[in-house]
């Protein structure tokens, strides 16, 4: 069925499976009737490595991309509306181009924007396809023939992930029962014994990004999993006391004391 208005309709979907961690994208394409397309869709391989929400923004990428290598030539259409049912993407999109982009990627309460390589990136799209983009959110496995389409082949990309990661990481295993809780430890100034569970390159503000835990038996955080900025390289598995800061909204090692 092809769109009646004047736009190209792309709905994008990203999917992520754990153990191993791999992600995918589905893409599909609905045609203003004076294009005399038929509906695309796409699933290409999926990335290893990747988290969904670095899957839903790779998809509504790789769809702009798309749009502008299909119909460099051929314009039968005046604006691109992306569907998405991630709320991530849908409610970021234009803080992304307008607030965080202009701030070098950097939050208003001061912390780092998760994923800001990718926003960049989708950000710079939007900017060189010169016909307006609009992301709109649209409820997932609701009915919605676009997503359930987009949702199937996302699962089929992420099943076959053959590229290297969106972002590279580093993993070891950790010795605490708990999951990752952002903000399980409050940042209070406190010098604190913690070890290196994986790192998680690097932030638009040049910090390293580590997820670690709490060793200190003594701490009222102990085995709390959590993520933490560092200016220094710190390496996984290694053990480290550490003196944290204050900013609950970018928390951060401001002195390594020792290396355990």
């Amino acid at each position: 069925m092809s769109s009646n208005g004047e736009f190209l309709e792309i709905t994008a979907d990203g999917s992520s499976y754990n153990k191993p961690r791999r992600g995918g994208i589905g893409l599909w394409f609905n045609f203003p009737e004076k294009c005399n397309e038929a509906p695309r869709r796409l699933s290409p391989f999926g990335y290893r490595g990747a988290t969904n929400n670095q899957m839903e923004l790779s998809a509504c990428i790789f769809a702009l991309k798309t749009a502008r290598r299909l119909f460099k030539n051929n314009k039968c259409f005046k604006k691109i509306i992306i569907y998405t049912d991630s709320q991530y993407v849908s409610g970021n999109y234009k803080k992304a181009m307008f607030s965080w982009s202009q701030r070098k990627w950097v939050k208003g309460d001061g912390g780092p924007v998760a994923n800001y390589n990718l926003w960049k990136e989708l950000v710079s799209n939007i900017r060189n396809i010169r016909m307006f983009v609009e992301i709109k959110y649209v409820r997932g496995h609701s009915g919605n023939e676009g997503n359930e389409i987009a949702d199937s082949l996302a699962k089929k990309s992420a099943k076959r992930a053959i590229n290297n990661p969106i972002i590279p990481v580093i993993l070891r295993r950790k010795s605490s029962p708990y999951s990752v809780d952002v903000g399980s430890v409050k940042m209070l100034g406190q010098e604190i014994l913690i070890k290196i569970v994986t790192s998680l390159g690097r932030t638009s503000q040049k910090d390293y990004k580590y997820k670690y835990e709490v060793i200190s038996k003594r701490s009222r955080f102990y085995q709390c999993v959590d993520i933490i900025f560092s200016s220094q390289v710190l390496r996984p598995a290694h053990k480290y006391l550490v003196r944290m800061n204050k900013n609950k909204n970018y928390p951060r090692i401001i002195k390594i004391i020792k290396e355990a």
